[in-house]
Formats: C-alpha cells, sequence, structure tokens
C-alpha cells in the first residue's frame, strides 16, 4: 500500500522502496498550518488480519484516521473499505476524521479508477486524497486538509461546550452575568493530533 511511505515522506520529506512490514511505529512531526504550529503524532499500524485484536485500541480515541491503498490492485480497496465499520464500532459510533489515501499515482497503469476511491470515501464520510509517495505529490496535502479538519471539529464542540455553559450560568445566575459579556469557558486550544495509519 505504501502507507509507511507516506509517513516517511511527510515527516522526514524522502521516500524508501524497501517493504518492511509494520507493526506499530510512532512517528512525530512539529508542522506550521495557516501560521500555528501544530504538534503532529502519527501510529503507523498494520491491517492484516493477524493484528485484528489489535486494532480496536489503534483505532479508538485518536483525532484522525488514514486508510491507505495503492491504485495498481483492485482488491486493495476492497480491503481497506471494511475498516469503516470497525473504526466507527472502536469509536462507539463516534464521528472521528478519516482520510481515504490512494496511493502510487505515479504508476502508469491504474486498475482502481479515482471515482471509484472517491464513491467509497462519499459513502463513508471520508476525505479523498490522492497521492505518490515515491515523488512526494499531494503528501502535506492530505495531512494539512485532515488537520483543519480536526480543528474545525474542535472549535466547533468548544463552541458548543461554551454556549451550554453560558446557558447554564444564564440559568443559575442572571445578577452576575454582565451584559454582551460571555464569561470564560476556561478552554484551551490544544494544537496536537494523534493520527494513526492504516
Amino acid at each position: 500500500m505504501g502507507k509507511s511511505s507516506i509517513v516517511v515522506q511527510y515527516v522526514y520529506k524522502t521516500f524508501y522502496d524497501s517493504y518492511l512490514p509494520t507493526i506499530e511505529d510512532q512517528y512525530k512531526k512539529i508542522d506550521t498550518i495557516q501560521g500555528e504550529q501544530v504538534e503532529v503524532n502519527i501510529l503507523d499500524t498494520s491491517g492484516v488480519d493477524e493484528f485484528i485484536p489489535l486494532r480496536h485500541s489503534w483505532m479508538a480515541n485518536k483525532d484522525a484516521i488514514i486508510l491507505c491503498y495503492s491504485v495498481e490492485k483492485e482488491n486493495y480497496l476492497k480491503e481497506v473499505e471494511k475498516f469503516f465499520q470497525e473504526i466507527a464500532f472502536a469509536n462507539q459510533f463516534n464521528a472521528v476524521p478519516i482520510a481515504l489515501v490512494a496511493n502510487k499515482i505515479d504508476i502508469t497503469k491504474h486498475v482502481i479508477s479515482r471515482e471509484e476511491g472517491e464513491e467509497v470515501a462519499r459513502k463513508n464520510g471520508a476525505l479523498f486524497f490522492e497521492c505518490s509517495a515515491k515523488n512526494n505529490i499531494g503528501i502535506v496535502k492530505i495531512f494539512h486538509e485532515l488537520i483543519m479538519k480536526v480543528k474545525a471539529e474542535r472549535t466547533k464542540k468548544e463552541n458548543e461546550l461554551k454556549e451550554k455553559r453560558l446557558q447554564n450560568q444564564l440559568h443559575q445566575q442572571p445578577q452576575n452575568i454582565i451584559p454582551g459579556k460571555k464569561p470564560d469557558a476556561g478552554l484551551c486550544n490544544v494544537c496536537g493530533l494523534e493520527c494513526t495509519i492504516f
């Protein structure tokens, strides 16, 4: 699939062609997105059935998940599609941002079309990307757009929580609320991302 190559290209800006089976590798990168520094922690895992008992913990409580497949063999997309239900179950059906990534677009013969990948992503509410880890095409875009989606989701949740706290304070202590001023909800903007890649 080339998922480890995608991570290495993003983190170290280099490509290695040799295949080493992955069980669980961790990477960290400090990136700058829209002028803000973000710490990205990436867990590179195995998608093979041999590690099914570990997959639940790899999928649970992550900020985002990247699912990769290669465009060179038809069954690759079908194999990765089964993970969507596992991810939903592992996260108790709470939505988690997912990117579906078609790798190896540099090769001449594409057995899986872009449209097929987009359809699977659309059906499962995932972002869709195409990339080449070998030629460093589209790699940064995957992580940056996914991180921006995570941040947008966090901001939405924080705003909902602030609004809920404000409503509670208005009902409990209306005499202490200054008109036009919202009380501090005590929330900080955490700029970190934990992402699992399969």
